[in-house]
């Protein structure tokens, strides 16, 4: 059966069009388009008409080109951003009005679920794994932290630090300016210190990172102009590099970054930040490198609902 799924974010809309017999993907089709649907929801509280609009116009389209592909089914999920706003409900309204679909807006707890069944999905080597892995989900607004093995979730907790709402809370120069980085860098080493004793008590065999900002570094290091999913499904990125590349990020301005091979061109402005959560998730977890899973939770999302439908 062909379904399909696509992920509101705070910093885009993702599809993701497969074949999906209940146990493995096939024929995957994956599509990105940057909306910034939670730009300034951090400082205003609400969805900007600007933000909806050219999010609504990128779901119509990739739901469109979805059914047109043959999906059986077409899944809507909404994190962040929508969680967080005051007016999520006029979005979700006007999204349903335009698509005839209504979104669900998952939970940190559900993001964190779907996060790690995407990585089995993606890595069945790990479904009998009983060492623990930690998954670093980075999006735009949050930030899921999970533990777990092959036998399930050990520990999850989703914080509210991402890409763009931390570039919101604490970028305000261009390059960054020293006081504002130190600022952005204690503001995540005090997030993440909220979750380091419940994590440190698991020997964690490797980290996995899924999400635009892990498969990004990927892509830096590996000097990629064009995405390519096999090359970024399971690579291998040292801590070392991402303290490297982040070092390049932060003295460079934003014209500066969008000559760097292998970032996307409308990632420039908010990359040091995603980059800056997941160099220190690596360090405060003494993680020598993290291994990039293309597969993520847009896989996860299928086979949640459609294991809901088929209990």
């Amino acid at each position: 059966m062909k379904y399909a799924s696509i992920d509101i974010g705070t910093n885009s809309v993702r599809l993701l069009i497969a074949d999906y017999d209940g146990t493995v993907f096939s024929d995957i089709q994956k599509r990105v388009q940057v909306t910034r649907l939670g730009r300034g929801v951090n400082e205003t509280g609400v969805l900007s008409e600007e933000s909806m609009s050219n999010t609504i116009d990128a779901v119509a389209l990739f739901s469109k080109g979805a059914k047109a592909a043959g999906a059986l089914e077409v899944f809507i999920m909404a994190t962040s951003a929508a969680r967080d706003a005051k007016n999520s409900e006029t979005f979700l309204n006007r999204l349903e009005e335009r698509v005839g679909i209504r979104a669900q807006i998952i939970s940190g707890d559900v993001e964190a679920e779907i996060g790690f069944k995407g990585v089995l999905l993606g890595m069945p080597e790990l479904v009998g794994e009983k060492k623990p892995q930690l998954v670093i989900d980075i999006g735009g607004g949050s930030t899921e932290l999970i533990v777990g093995s092959g036998d399930g979730i050990l520990f999850a907790k989703s914080l509210n630090m991402g890409s763009v709402r931390m570039t919101g809370a604490y970028v305000n120069s261009d390059p960054i300016s020293d006081s504002d980085y130190s600022a952005m860098q204690a503001a995540i080493e005090a997030a993440v210190e909220t979750v380091k004793d419940a994590i440190s008590q698991y020997p964690i065999q490797r980290a996995i990172g899924i999400g635009g900002t892990a498969a990004t570094f990927a892509t830096i290091d590996k000097k990629m102009p064009i995405y390519d999913r096999d090359g970024v499904h399971g690579a291998i990125v040292s801590t070392e590099k991402v303290r490297r590349i982040n070092a390049m990020l932060r003295h460079d301005s934003i014209e500066e970054r969008k000559a760097i091979v292998g970032l996307e061109e409308k990632r420039a402005d908010v990359i040091l930040a995603g980059g800056l959560i997941l160099e220190t998730v690596l360090e405060q977890f003494d993680c020598p490198f993290v291994q990039v899973s293309d597969s993520d939770n847009l896989e996860g999302f299928i086979a949640y609902n459609v294991a809901r439908e088929n209990p």
